[in-house]
């Protein structure tokens, strides 16, 4: 079976249902010894601890999780 017709399947799935799917998937990766975060390379640290820095200096500048969601929701189920 191919990964297209592994995803063609899924798309059939519940929200749930895939969600599980995932966790076994990744599930059976690590049992493989697969590892699910790769280590950062320190240029990849310093620019997410700018980031960080800069998030926590400006609170209000970035957009809530709810609004962003609901307009991404809005854009798909067109």
């Amino acid at each position: 079976m191919t990964v297209e017709a592994v995803l063609k399947n899924a798309e059939e799935l519940t929200l749930e249902e895939r969600a599980e799917l995932i966790r076994r998937l990744e599930r059976g990766l690590i049992d493989a010894g697969w590892e699910s975060v790769p280590e950062l390379s320190d240029e990849m640290k310093a620019l997410l601890d700018e980031r960080v820095a800069e998030a926590d200096a400006n609170p209000d500048a970035g957009i809530p999780w709810e609004v962003v969601k609901a307009a991404s929701l809005g854009r798909t189920r067109k």
